[in-house]
């Protein structure tokens, strides 16, 4: 029996329905993107994997947003950017044990290093999908473009406000000393698993 695809309810946050229409349709397209290790290597964010980590960035966005009034449209770009802001990932990950590639049994996952660039390659995605508009389009490729520059150096600051949202909300998510106040478990880690963040690592979590 097949298994059901993983879904990611908060997209109806996206209020906008061309801009939900087509993260749907991205998500369609590379169905692997949720079932990815929020780490590879399995070092790291114990226990959770992509769909997880987007929901944990998600609910801190959310909180920024109320904090700050962020409404409309804008607040859908952000939305937008933060559910795609790991998926250049797609070409760099495949399951199971890939010639060439660095395998980890810790998790079944390969990872292609050679070529291993997620913002580059979300950037492009972005920016080649049709369905989002040009309107759009740009400052949401750019804020997944520069959501990497506190772990990576060689990746570009973010400028604007909203690409310094993105940014922080990944690493707010990313670290397991921040804690919760208020949200039970299931609220915000997707799953009733605290593992994960209690053996979080404090480096780079992106391997």
């Amino acid at each position: 029996m097949p298994k059901k695809p993983l879904i990611l309810e908060e997209i109806v946050w996206i209020e906008d329905n061309n801009l939900r229409m087509a993260v749907q349709h991205l998500l369609n397209k590379y169905p692997d993107y949720l079932k990815q290790p929020a780490s590879i290597s399995g070092k790291y964010h114990k226990g959770e994997n992509r769909l997880t980590h987007i929901r944990m960035t998600l609910i801190i966005l959310n909180m920024i947003c109320k904090e700050f009034n962020i409404i409309g449209l804008r607040r859908d770009r952000l939305f937008t950017a933060m559910i795609l802001h790991d998926i250049g990932y797609v070409d760099f990950v495949r399951p199971g044990n890939i010639k060439g590639w660095k395998y980890y049994p810790q998790t079944g996952w390969s990872r292609n290093y050679v070529d291993d660039d997620h913002p580059l390659r979300g950037f492009q995605i972005v920016m080649s999908e049709s369905l989002i508009s040009e309107e759009h389009k740009v400052d949401i490729a750019n804020m997944i473009l520069k959501h990497m520059s506190i772990w990576n150096k060689f990746c570009p600051e973010p400028e604007t406000e909203d690409e310094k949202w993105i940014a922080i909300s990944d690493y707010i998510a990313s670290r397991q000393e921040i804690k919760f106040v208020g949200l039970e478990v299931e609220d915000w880690i997707g799953d009733k698993n605290e593992q994960g963040r209690n053996n979080y690592e404090e480096k780079d979590t992106r391997s």
